[in-house]
């Protein structure tokens, strides 16, 4: 169901960001699609996800034709999930590749660190990330992400509805988009009658996070926010259980392949945010973990 929703709404954003380019590639055989995407790092869980769902959207248009009846190529190039490289593939794809359009993956830093030059050669980008915030690259930047607050306040709500607790943590990774779901958090909280009393931030390859779990938890949280992608969130998990405690940790979007083996470790003290209009169960040894939007 995931894949297949992915499919749909990707169809639709190539289809129409492609379209903006036919005016200055009416004598190319094919559209180009261009994917900066972190296919290994921290991200790959989420990006080679991405990656396959707009080779599957590229696919299903094709099946019809393409655009305009030209075909659509996709071509995929690994960020490792680092800003730095980004900006290289970005422009390897530009320079040699000549690319028409981006459909890029989620490592916001990244998309950020490149839209200007995607700007000013005047390409779309539509990006699993946060936008950037200059005007003169909004405009051809796009996103499938919902809004930040989305993501926060659903987990607030939740804690409020469902739970006695009312004293959180945020651990948040560095990135653009992490940081701004930190900042909705904090400034949100205290409308659902809740304090946060320990914000920690991690790199994104710790391989430990007990000492930021456990000045939160002496800090009086019940409940950890959790804000980022990749390994992490299963060390999270790792480390809440090693530490004996019964803290409730409620995580970003994230791919299935994370929500499953967290969900072994801490059963019914984690919990996800799904995407609107999804219900996603997991499986696992303590039954059904659900997610709804």
């Amino acid at each position: 169901m995931e894949k297949r929703s992915l499919v749909i709404k990707l169809g639709g954003l190539l289809a129409g960001a492609v379209w903006m380019t036919t005016a200055t590639v009416a004598v190319a055989q094919t559209y180009k699609i261009g994917i900066s995407a972190g296919l290994t790092g921290y991200a790959a869980t989420v990006d080679r996800s991405w990656s396959d769902g707009v080779k599957l959207a590229a696919d299903a248009i094709n099946a019809k034709g393409g655009i305009k009846g030209r075909k659509i190529e996709v071509i995929v190039e690994d960020n490792r999930s680092e800003p730095q490289e980004a900006v290289i593939v970005y422009r390897k794809m530009m320079t040699s590749d000549k690319v028409d359009v981006f459909a890029s993956g989620c490592v916001s830093a990244g998309n950020f660190a490149a839209a200007a030059a995607v700007a000013r050669a005047q390409i779309p980008m539509v990006l699993c990330s946060i936008l950037p915030t200059k005007e003169d690259e909004l405009k051809w930047a796009f996103s499938t992400l919902p809004p930040a607050r989305f993501e926060v306040e659903r987990r607030l709500e939740y804690l409020r509805d469902n739970t006695q607790i009312r004293k959180i943590g945020v651990l948040h990774d560095p990135s653009p988009y992490a940081n701004l779901q930190k900042s909705v958090a904090e400034k949100s909280a205290a409308s659902y009658g809740i304090q946060v009393v320990g914000v920690e931030q991690y790199k994104t390859d710790d391989p430990d996070l007990s000492v930021q779990i456990g000045k939160m938890n002496s800090a009086g949280a019940g409940a950890i926010l959790k804000i980022g992608l990749g390994g992490t969130t299963l060390t999270a998990a790792k480390n809440i259980k090693q530490l004996g405690l019964q803290t409730l940790m409620l995580t970003s979007l994230e791919d299935l392949t994370v929500f499953k083996p967290v969900a072994d470790v801490l059963g019914d003290k984690f919990l996800f945010v799904a995407s609107p209009q999804l219900t996603v169960e997991v499986f696992n040894v303590s039954g059904i973990i659900r997610g709804s939007g």
